[in-house]
């Protein structure tokens, strides 16, 4: 039997206009666990928010206006499977969005 480890699938700042993508490795399988948004903007300003997809556009995870407040971590839990070449996109509606997102990178038979 073979150990299965979380790792970080994908992390850092996403801003408007900026998607952070990521891409399952060929002979892979990806297992999305968890995912935090936080806003380090300044305090008061309005968010509109922040949102995880997939390659065909199914959500996984998203935050919007009026939930999206500046300061506050917002978290993920789950169970979202992405296969071999398939991608994870976040893309923001405004600026100062950190992201990570964590699971399992599991080889295919």
């Amino acid at each position: 039997m073979v150990a299965v480890y979380s790792e970080v699938l994908l992390r850092g700042n996403v801003t408007m206009g900026t998607p952070l993508t990521y891409t399952v490795p060929t002979g892979f399988r990806a297992v999305v666990r968890d995912i935090v948004f936080h806003n380090a903007g300044t305090l008061g300003q309005g968010l509109q928010g922040i949102e995880c997809y997939d390659s065909l556009n199914q959500i996984i995870a998203c935050v919007f206006d009026p939930l999206a407040i500046v300061g506050n971590d917002y978290h993920w839990t789950g169970h979202q499977i992405v296969d071999e070449g398939e991608e994870i996109f976040v893309a923001a509606l405004d600026n100062n969005w950190r992201v990570r997102i964590s699971g399992y990178r599991l080889k295919l038979p």
